[in-house]
């Protein structure tokens, strides 16, 4: 595979000039991320982000036979929460949007989501201290041993065992 065809890649180095912005973080003034409530830079990010995942999931399915081939997809958590408690608030709501678009994709081909999300962030906008949960290390991006095995779990949840 060759990788989407868009102008970013999906990884967390994209989110990360226009979280921090928005956010506010190390000196960072919000409103060089643009719009009307300072978000604008998230809103092309999202958009930006849902393009890659659009592109990734058709070229998987592409090359691969679904009936033969298994095929499973993690969302993630909001990396980076340790930076900015007032600013986990103004990324939440974007960060969630782009999970639901992986779910929502990767729903369209009948392929399962460790959802990953939903059990790190909560369903109701709370967003909780990874660090202080013991679920991420103190960079506040990397998952913990404890963080990772609740990751697997949801994998075998789906019925798949992963063997290494």
């Amino acid at each position: 595979m060759s990788g989407p065809t868009t102008d970013r890649p999906v990884g967390h180095d994209a989110w990360a000039v226009p979280s921090m912005t928005a956010a506010g973080v190390g000196g960072r003034n919000p409103a060089d991320c643009g719009g009307d409530d300072n978000q604008q830079c998230l809103r092309d990010m999202v958009d930006s982000y849902n393009r890659s995942v659009d592109a990734m999931f058709e070229e998987i399915v592409s090359v691969v036979d679904l009936s033969k081939t298994v095929v499973l997809v993690q969302d993630f958590y909001l990396f980076g929460t340790n930076q900015s408690e007032s600013g986990s608030h103004v990324l939440y709501p974007h960060w969630h949007n782009g999970q639901l678009h992986v779910k929502a994709v990767a729903d369209e081909y009948g392929i399962p989501v460790a959802q990953v999300w939903d059990d790190f962030m909560g369903t109701d906008g709370e967003v909780i201290n990874f660090v202080e949960a013991g679920l991420v290390d103190q960079d506040g991006i990397h998952p913990t041993a404890d963080g990772a095995e609740r990751m697997t779990n949801f994998i075998h949840d789906l019925g798949y065992q992963l063997t290494g």
